[in-house]
């Protein structure tokens, strides 16, 4: 669990549990409101049911990947045009994204960025999502998968269009998740339950310091304090 690369009080907290069933993050999350930015399990669904004050903020990465995927073993002269046309849109939008951050170097105005998301980005991404209803019937194999997955998650992924403190992917997440990948094999404990609830922990440690501007080894209130937080904050 993190906080958005731009919040002024970066948090991240790592919990390990023994599977990916939705009980977890609701566990974890209970008390927490606003925009929750997931990669593309649909357990995460059941997360913000029933809960008003929560949103999820699908990954376009995620749905980006698919069709790089549906691209690259696509032998159909039309469907490899459509693939390509699809393609184009997202990277378009991830394109304004960038234009953005390196025009102001920095000096991020959310409001800002949800009015360049409205002009520019919206009917980019309402292009894609028309095209995607246009041609599914019409297609199978990869190039099907990939759209229905892209509108299975539609409205989520639209959710980052009216907030720009949110993102546009799960990024960040998958980031703080990528060294635990890189090490697990020279990790003599990985293989169990408890050497995983271990590394945890210490990532978890070693994080909030380097992001509060702690020393490392700080633990007076710590672990109070960024679970909280993390619960707490509007974007997680």
């Amino acid at each position: 669990y993190a906080t958005t690369k731009w919040n002024p009080h970066r948090i991240v907290c790592y919990d390990f549990k023994p599977g990916r069933k939705a009980e977890y993050p609701k566990e974890f999350l209970k008390g927490f409101t606003g925009k929750l930015h997931v990669d593309g399990y649909s357990g995460y669904k059941s997360v913000v049911a029933d809960e008003p004050d929560r949103d999820i903020c699908s990954c376009l990465t995620h749905i980006r990947r698919n069709f790089v995927i549906a691209l690259r073993v696509n032998t159909k002269n039309a469907e490899t045009k459509i693939i390509e046309r699809l393609i184009g849109l997202l990277d378009d939008a991830f394109t304004f994204e960038r234009e953005y951050e390196e025009e102001h170097a920095g000096e991020r105005n959310p409001e800002e960025v949800r009015k360049m998301r409205q002009e520019k980005t919206k009917p980019v991404l309402e292009k894609f999502f028309e095209i995607c209803k246009r041609v599914l019937a019409s297609t199978q194999g990869r190039l099907a998968k990939a759209i229905n997955y892209a509108l299975e998650r539609e409205n989520e992924a639209k959710t980052f269009l009216n907030d720009g403190n949110c993102d546009i992917d799960n990024n960040t997440a998958e980031n703080h998740i990528r060294p635990f990948v890189i090490s697990r094999k020279n990790s003599l404990f990985n293989f169990t339950e408890a050497g995983a609830d271990c590394m945890k922990s210490k990532n978890s440690d070693m994080k909030v310091p380097e992001y509060l501007s702690l020393p490392q080894g700080h633990k007076y209130g710590l672990r109070s304090t960024y679970f909280t937080y993390c619960r707490d904050s509007d974007y997680s």
